[in-house]
């Protein structure tokens, strides 16, 4: 039995459980919101200055994974060195991905969304929410994350995720509108590619004797495109950068420095 739960009668003390418990989740938030702090303080001890030296993001494992290249917060950030990571996470008892994800995050909130990191160290944010949207912008531009920053910071505490991906729509085709662009081209060729696909299956149910000769040429013309069409669309490691499925934003870590760095528009 957990002591201090049950009065003397061995009765329940609603009020008082509630009050408890209201309590000790002011204590986590504080101790979450000082751990974030001491992140941001040990990746500052650990800045390295080349690329090849810092913590980046792996897909898969990082026994068995592959290195992204991308760095762990978004531009604008300190690069932290790798081993930093390590020892970070092993401090706290985290596995290293995990260890990673709380730098990255800590650093994000710091450097590119400051009025959101302002809430979570005064305590009207819990730490959570603020790492969920510094887990959504790291691939944004500076500028385009310090517009969700001023966007979503008055009302994080009851901002979802869903509103976050549209803030984030709405600052990639303002501030990044070269890989607006190119998001744009890239949903139009997996369009031509369903429906290749679609018509390819619809002419395989008919008999190829009920076809004319020119309708056979043009059905093997048909499987022949989308069938390479198909192959490229699955490519997972040839395509850095592919949108996350039905939500039409930046897979996170798979857009390249690049296009973070792309300036806004004059005008």
């Amino acid at each position: 039995m957990i002591s201090g739960t049950l009065d003397a009668d061995n009765t329940v003390d609603a009020a008082g459980v509630l009050a408890s418990a209201r309590r000790a989740r002011a204590t986590a938030n504080t101790a979450e919101a000082r751990l974030l702090v001491d992140a941001v303080t040990w990746a500052q001890l650990h800045t390295v200055d080349e690329i090849e030296d810092a913590a980046t993001w792996w897909s898969g494992s990082r026994t068995m994974g592959q290195d992204t290249g991308i760095p762990i917060a978004g531009d604008g950030c300190p690069l932290v060195a790798e081993s930093a990571v390590v020892e970070f996470a092993t401090a706290i008892g985290l596995p290293q991905q995990a260890g990673r994800r709380l730098l990255g995050e800590a650093l994000e909130l710091a450097h590119r969304l400051p009025r959101v990191w302002a809430r979570v160290q005064a305590g009207t944010l819990p730490a959570w929410r603020g790492r969920r949207i510094a887990e959504a912008t790291t691939d944004l531009s500076v500028e385009a994350a310090a517009f969700v920053d001023a966007q979503v910071a008055p009302y994080a505490h009851k901002t979802g995720p869903a509103q976050v991906q549209r803030l984030i729509e709405v600052a990639i085709a303002q501030y990044m509108p070269g890989y607006a662009a190119e998001r744009r081209d890239r949903a139009a060729e997996q369009r031509h590619v369903r429906d290749d696909l679609a018509q390819l299956q619809l002419g395989s149910r008919l008999p190829v004797g009920n076809l004319s000769p020119r309708d056979r040429l043009a059905r093997r013309r048909r499987q022949q495109i989308a069938a390479r069409a198909e192959r490229h669309a699955v490519a997972p490691a040839e395509h850095a950068g592919q949108g996350l499925p039905g939500l039409g934003v930046p897979h996170p870590h798979r857009l390249g420095p690049a296009a973070r760095r792309e300036e806004a528009p004059v005008g």
